[in-house]
Parts: C-alpha cells; structure tokens; sequence
C-alpha cells in the first residue's frame, strides 16, 4: 500500500514518466487529441474507428519512411530519389484505409508517370489493379500475354482507370511485375476515355 510522501512522490515520477521520446507537454497534447477521437465514436463508427487507428501506427511509419527518402533525395548529388521505377512497372503498394469504394489495404498498381518524373519526383501516378471478374467501361483487362516480366497471381485482371492516384514513393512495398508496351497503351486509352480527354 502507498501512503505519506513516499507514496505521493511515486505517483508523481509514475505520471512523469514519458512515452518514448515524448515530452510532458507531447503527451498532454496527444491525450488531448486521443480524448476528443475517443468521445466522438459511436456505435456506427466503432468497426471503422478500429480500423483506422490499426492503419494509424502503419502510416505513421510510412510517413517516416517518406521523409527519410525526402533526405536521402535533398543528399544526392543529383536530386535522384531512391526509388525509381518505370512505366509499366507492376508494384504492391500499401494504399491504406481509405473512405467508402476507394480501394483499400495492399494492393497492386500500375506505375503510370514518365520516367523522367520516376526519378525525381516523391510522388507518382498509378492505377490499381483488381482481380474481379467484371469489366465496366473505366477497366481494361491484363492478360498472361500482357506481362512482360514477372507475374501476377490472378489473371486475367484489370486496370481500374477510374481510380488513377497520385501517392507517395514510400507506400511502394516492392516490384512484381512489368506490362508489355501494347498493354500500356491499351490502359492509356482506356485513361482518356475515362478522363474524357
């Protein structure tokens, strides 16, 4: 049992005691923000609320990934990023936890942006891919003949046009693929039409 000064001076070095690297002053802040994200949930948020704070740590991580390769990209003598992959280059990539039909969790994409822009840039431009069965007017199907190196698990798949996005170079997990030129081209008139360009 605790009791007289003894026991109040432990109290107080046990609420000093810091998070990680965090400050007292970080760690009120973060309860703050806890508490207010906390006393927001209701029943219908609850499952998402889960789901997203799993994906919170993940991001977080990812984050600090992005910034160490921002660094790493300022420190080279030719502005390279570390990452550079090519048109047509097939990738995993960690989408995260999105809102309503955005596409979710892993997922392969199609690497979209020229490859000068590969290079430099920390962003890219990439459509998802799916392996359901049904084609609507934004897809445009892979095929076996389609991929030029590596492979992918469930063919035939598709390219959601409709779902292009720009993301950050450190949600890219690793290369499993690359598209035959034709297959790039089928996909970027796909693209235009989508875009009505």
């Amino acid at each position: 049992m605790i009791n007289g000064d003894w026991g109040d001076n432990l109290v107080d070095e046990i609420q000093k005691e810091k998070i990680n690297d965090l400050s007292e002053e970080e760690i009120g802040l973060l309860n703050i923000s806890v508490n207010q994200f906390k006393s927001g949930i209701t029943r219908e948020k609850h499952p998402d609320a889960i789901r997203y704070c799993d994906w919170l740590n993940e991001k977080l991580d990812i984050n600090c990934t992005a910034k160490g390769q921002d660094r790493h990209t300022e420190e080279h003598e030719m502005k390279h990023h570390p990452i550079r992959p090519r048109r047509g280059d097939i990738y995993l990539a960690q989408l995260g936890q999105n809102i309503g039909k955005e596409i979710n969790d892993k997922h392969l994409v199609i690497i979209m942006q020229n490859n000068k822009a590969n290079i430099f840039s920390n962003t890219i431009v990439v459509i998802p891919i799916s392996s359901s069965g049904k084609l609507y007017d934004g897809h445009e199907k892979i095929e076996d003949k389609d991929i030029k190196t590596g492979r992918l698990d469930k063919l035939p798949s598709k390219a959601k046009t409709e779902q292009i996005q720009f993301i950050d170079k450190a949600r890219l997990i690793h290369k499993v693929a690359e598209l035959e030129d034709i297959a790039m081209q089928r996909i970027a008139r796909r693209l235009k039409k989508t875009l009505d360009l």
